[in-house]
């Protein structure tokens, strides 16, 4: 007796959707059963981290972080400042800034906090940081890395295939603490709940309607739509205003999203969830954006280059593949500096290079922590 078609799909289908089931949740139990019973130092959590950034949710990870830079610009005293040094004023030096944020960021995100790229690209951050002294206060730090560590628990809360778990909640809290330490954050709150509280309480007071927070708004608004052929530009913007909550529209001027696409744009999210849990094996290789140690090693011309790219393509290395299919605006070249980047020169054009000896100086400081951490965790 031979099955039919239809049996033999219903047996394929059936296995097929074990397998992903098994599989799916197999990097969660490993997580669990390594981590559960250890208390988590900045090391072990940003490997917990990593996790979860680089295979198991990786878009709305990188999605939610995105607009947790955007949410910043609902705060009138970081976005007067953005507006004042000229940061935002057009497509090219605002596609700059956001490109040089993400490879800041990377240095010390994809590669281990006390790795020397890890430490220089915080470093570099702390530098371009430095230089603005008082105008960037202590609480307007400390909200900015608060998002961080909140806007993609959120996130991945209302979008992703599954939620976060306790322990990689609170490995976002360890790791992101000694960032913020290590960037000269005061009172960090001890607890996730208290950060979260503490946000809370700050955006209340702070995220309030200004001209500023317009124009930033507008300007990264405006990027995050150039990827898009210009005839969908309208409603490009209407689905990406749906991810905008109440307060931060008002704070931002931004128009009301009708009702009809916030419900499409949910519906779209929550199958593409159910998708990934039920009907997808998980990710075998990272996504690391193309900055990890194996996607942007170090070439021969003592540069990195990049493979990916988030608004602008900075940085990017020329390929066959890019050169044919990117479109001539965003077509990696010298213009876009293809030949890669050294840390010490990203930021705006008139602090290429600079600072080198007080980024040495701050890595030294660094170091000094990671001895002291060490010594009394022994």
């Amino acid at each position: 007796m031979t099955l039919s078609t239809f049996t033999c799909f219903i047996i394929f289908l059936s296995i097929y959707l074990c397998l992903c089931r098994y599989f799916r949740f197999r990097r969660l139990k490993s997580i669990l059963s390594k981590y559960e019973h250890v208390q988590l130092d900045y090391r072990t959590a940003q490997d917990i981290v990593l996790q979860s950034s680089i295979f198991e949710m990786p878009y709305v990870m990188m999605t939610a972080l995105s607009f947790a830079l955007f949410r910043t610009y609902g705060i009138p005293t970081i976005a007067h400042l953005l507006v004042q040094t000229n940061q935002l004023a057009h497509l090219d030096t605002a596609g700059r800034r956001a490109e040089d944020t993400v490879v800041l960021l990377g240095e010390f995100f994809y590669h281990e906090l006390d790795s020397h790229r890890g430490r220089m690209g915080l470093a570099r951050m702390n530098y371009l940081h430095g230089l603005y002294g008082n105008r960037i206060s202590n609480d307007d730090m400390l909200y900015t890395l608060s998002l961080f560590i909140l806007e993609p628990i959120r996130w991945i809360e209302k979008y992703e295939w599954r939620s976060l778990v306790s322990i990689e909640k609170e490995a976002r809290f360890v790791y992101y603490k000694e960032v913020g330490i290590r960037m000269g954050i005061k009172s960090i709150p001890s607890t996730l709940i208290e950060l979260e509280n503490w946000a809370n309480s700050y955006e209340e007071k702070n995220m309030i309607y200004s001209k500023d927070n317009q124009i930033c708004g507008e300007a990264t608004l405006e990027l995050m739509i150039s990827q898009f052929p210009k005839c969908m530009s309208r409603l490009v913007r209407k689905a990406h205003l749906s991810f905008v909550d109440e307060r931060l529209r008002s704070a931002m001027g931004f128009e009301q999203t009708p009702d009809w696409m916030k419900y499409f744009i949910n519906l779209v999210m929550k199958i593409r969830a159910l998708l990934l849990r039920h009907c997808m094996l998980p990710r075998i290789y990272p996504y690391d954006f193309g900055q990890g140690p194996s996607s942007c090693p170090l070439n021969e011309y003592g540069r990195y280059q990049r493979t990916k790219y988030l608004f602008q393509p900075w940085y990017v290395k020329e390929t066959w593949w890019n050169q044919l299919f990117s479109s001539n605006d965003l077509k990696p070249s010298p213009k876009y500096r293809s030949h890669g980047f050294k840390i010490e020169e990203i930021g705006p054009e008139r602090f290429l290079g600079k600072g080198v000896e007080i980024m040495e100086k701050n890595v030294e400081k660094m170091k000094k922590r990671t001895i002291e951490s060490s010594e009394n965790s022994s």
